[in-house]
């Protein structure tokens, strides 16, 4: 299941969680931190490409 909680394309925020199986990702983006997996505390998490590609890109300033 994939939540999307917050998206906010001004200020380049977005938190979601994917859950798979028994294990929520908590996934998100800061600038200046880029994209992050809170739960497996790095930034290689393979869910966050589907968020990525659900969001607006968020690399790029509006």
């Amino acid at each position: 299941m994939i939540t999307i909680d917050v998206v906010d394309p001004t200020r380049r925020i977005v938190q979601a969680f994917i859950t798979d199986g028994d294990i929520t990702h908590r996934l998100g983006h800061l600038p200046g931190e880029s994209w992050f997996c809170t739960t497996c505390r790095n930034k290689r998490c393979p869910h966050i490409a589907t968020i990525r590609n659900l969001v607006t890109p968020m690399e790029v300033k509006p």
